[in-house]
């Protein structure tokens, strides 16, 4: 769990929303950057791609997103 996020945080972000942001911090642990471009992100509409794409929106980044269901076309926009 990140250093600065309470258990009661974390509950209520679920399975979905922490491995979102474990993999967005790891991925600025890297050097991902909003300098660096559009972020693309897979399996958008699931669970952790969806959480993925709000965070990453919210924190400034240029989401792009795929999923394998053209139905949710909309939903992605």
């Amino acid at each position: 769990m990140p250093k600065n996020m309470t258990t009661k945080e974390a509950m209520t972000m679920g399975t979905a929303g922490f491995s979102a942001m474990l993999a967005i911090i790891r991925l600025e642990e890297m050097g991902l950057s909003k300098e660096n471009g559009e972020v693309l992100v897979t399996g958008a509409t699931g669970g952790v791609g969806s959480v993925a794409t709000v965070v990453l929106s919210n924190l400034g980044y240029e989401v792009v997103t795929v999923s394998g269901k053209s139905s949710s076309s909309e939903y992605l926009k």
